[in-house]
């Protein structure tokens, strides 16, 4: 705009002076041509009336001399005196139109164009008083040649006045543009500038507040949509058809280890470069449809849920919803574990219950060996009954928080009882098993208690050595029990509390264990808010703690 506007006033600027110039040449000139024939009447009349009264009127005439042509004609349009030529060689002048008019009515004029010279010459004539015509002629040069004379002093003039109007229109246009540049585009309507520029001005100011309405709403969705997504546990990412991030959840940040907002235009690969993702996005943007991949990332498994966002047929960006299934995929694996180690604990006293009843069917043991078969199908059977007992204990405490039948019960009081259940047992392994500590009471479904102190107990009792020492340990809200036997080995510990899970799957089958003891001291524990603990070293014993909460302390 500013050099459109200083363009136009610097083109009219030079152009009025131009234009003035030559018509003020124009004017001069024409002026100039009023005074020429002004100034060759006087002389006419001066010299007419002179040679009207002098006796040598050719003397006269040759003294007179200047730049005025004077030619002296006869009636007959002889020439009888011309100051710029020889009268006897010029032709009759009675064709010349001032001629004609001075002997018909005493006083012509004419002028004359010469095409070669480029001049153009007056004439006046005069009828004397003899009847002769007197004619005086003066030459003036024309417009261009006027021009041309003038040409290198018009040339400094113009260089002059174009160097003032090229200061002059900058100046001007800056003048006219400054108040343009300095808009308070933000309140339009309190600028002091232009009349001409109020309606844009007002129409500034609607869509000003028009603006400032849509960025308002847009501000409380996009406060809306951060609190929403947020709170949401999945993780949530959306982008640009380039799969550059537009916007990342609190979930999805903490997921891929971004501290606030990534930078704007930051590729998805450069948060994460797992194959799952990458398959998940591919398939999302070449078959128009949802990509699904689950991802193991960190020790976990996510769900990835890759959605094309299409608009016309053409892909606008994409959302990524990142589901944490991994406690689905462990329960789920836990249960495929868990099917396979309940068939094959199941299949093993039976299969040993079988062989011994065929053996005793088909008549080949001898008398003497069967009650050893006998007893040997009553010991697989017992210990079916306790494989089936501890899975339908571990099935109630999957199904849920104890019922109804909850008490108080003191724990101290509950590890004499399990001690006295036990003592037998302990004194055959040869282990000293004591209660010891302050009353503990919690609350609680008294058998599930006595099953978590018991499973306890019995597996001190059972992984202990002989001459050993196992101890329950009652108070400060903590139940305890440690002893001094064989230990768990540190890549075992993590998973003792698993089901079917035996450190010494030989031991465990020589003392009739079934691998669940401890999971249902888990289970059972989880139940009641309890934190369960474990500390051990190998050849050195064994502490497992069991913290209640307060809320279930009496």
């Amino acid at each position: 705009m500013k050099r459109r506007i200083y363009r136009a006033m610097l083109t009219l600027a030079l152009g009025s002076v131009v234009l003035f110039a030559l018509l003020s040449l124009l004017a001069a000139y024409f002026t100039f041509a009023g005074d020429y024939k002004e100034r060759l009447d006087s002389e006419l009349s001066y010299v007419a009336a002179a040679l009207n009264q002098v006796e040598d009127q050719r003397a006269y005439l040759d003294a007179l001399g200047g730049k005025t042509r004077i030619t002296w004609v006869s009636q007959d349009g002889t020439v009888r005196f011309d100051s710029q030529s020889r009268a006897n060689l010029m032709g009759s002048h009675l064709d010349r139109p001032e001629i004609q008019q001075a002997l018909a009515s005493g006083l012509g004029h004419s002028e004359r164009w010469s095409a070669t010279l480029g001049e153009t010459t007056f004439y006046s004539a005069v009828r004397l008083e003899d009847g002769s015509v007197l004619r005086l002629a003066l030459t003036r040069t024309s417009l261009f040649s006027i021009l041309m004379g003038m040409l290198g002093l018009l040339a400094l003039f113009f260089l002059a006045i174009s160097s003032l109007a090229v200061w002059a229109a900058g100046r001007v246009t800056r003048a006219i543009v400054r108040p343009v540049n300095n808009l308070d585009l933000h309140h339009p309507l309190d600028n002091n500038v232009y009349e001409e520029l109020s309606p844009l001005l007002t129409q500034l100011e609607h869509k000003n507040q028009q603006i400032a309405r849509q960025m308002e709403e847009l501000t409380q969705r996009q406060t809306q949509f951060a609190a929403i997504t947020g709170h949401m546990a999945e993780g949530l990412v959306v982008l640009n058809k380039s799969l550059d991030v537009l916007s990342i959840n609190k979930s999805a940040a903490r997921l891929f280890h971004v501290e606030g907002q990534p930078p704007a235009g930051g590729h998805i690969l450069s948060l994460c470069r797992d194959m799952a993702l990458i398959r998940a996005l591919e398939t999302a943007r070449e078959s128009g449809h949802s990509g699904r991949e689950v991802m193991a990332y960190e020790g976990r498994y996510y769900q990835l849920v890759a959605s094309p966002v299409r608009s016309g047929g053409q892909l606008n960006g994409m959302v990524l919803l990142i589901l944490d299934v991994t406690d689905g995929m462990l329960s789920e694996q836990s249960r495929r574990e868990f099917s396979a180690n309940v068939s094959h604990e199941l299949k093993t006293p039976l299969t040993a219950i079988l062989g011994y009843a065929e053996i005793m069917a088909s008549g080949m043991a001898p008398e003497a060996d069967m009650r050893g078969f006998a007893q040997r199908i009553h010991d697989e059977a017992a210990r079916l009954i306790r494989l089936i007992e501890d899975i339908i204990r571990l099935s109630r405490l999957d199904e849920g928080a104890p019922g109804a039948r909850e008490a108080t019960v003191d724990m101290g009081e509950l590890a004499a009882k399990v001690v006295r259940r036990l003592e037998d047992q302990a004194a055959k392994a040869g282990i000293d098993l004591q209660a010891e500590g302050e009353p503990l009471k919690v609350r609680g479904e008294p058998a599930m208690l006595e099953e978590m102190v018991y499973n306890l107990a019995d597996n001190a009792v059972k992984y202990g050595r002989p001459g050993g020492w196992a101890r329950i340990h009652t108070g400060a809200g903590t139940l305890a029990v440690s002893d001094n036997g064989i230990g768990i080995a540190p890549e075992d510990q993590a998973r003792v509390f698993e089901r079917f899970y035996r450190v010494d799957k030989s031991h465990s089958k020589a003392v009739g264990g079934t691998g669940l003891g401890l999971s249902i001291v888990k289970h059972a524990a989880a139940l009641l808010g309890a934190k369960i603990s474990l500390k051990s070293d190998l050849g050195q014993g064994t502490r497992i703690e069991i913290n209640f909460p307060p809320s279930r302390l009496a």
